[in-house]
């Protein structure tokens, strides 16, 4: 019986989510995907995939369609 993977790297939590590493970089910058040293190799990121599920289950989409609008708000803001 295979283990569940509790962890992912970066590069694999992207792939589980299906965006870029970069937006997984952003999550984690900003503190809204808690992340943690890989024991290993302490250069490397590890998030837990209980944390990708939370993400994957709204929130993450939520998130964006607001900063979204926020974004579009401020440029309207901005040419006037």
């Amino acid at each position: 019986m295979a283990a569940k993977v509790e962890v992912l790297p970066i590069g694999e939590a992207a792939e589980y989510l299906g965006v870029s590493r970069r937006k997984i970089w952003q999550l984690v910058k900003r503190g809204e995907l808690p992340s943690r040293p890989d024991p290993l190799d302490r250069r490397r990121k590890l998030v837990r995939v209980e944390d990708l599920d939370k993400l994957r289950e709204g929130s993450y989409v939520r998130y964006d369609r607001h900063r979204q609008s926020e974004r579009r708000r401020r440029q309207d803001n901005n040419s006037r």
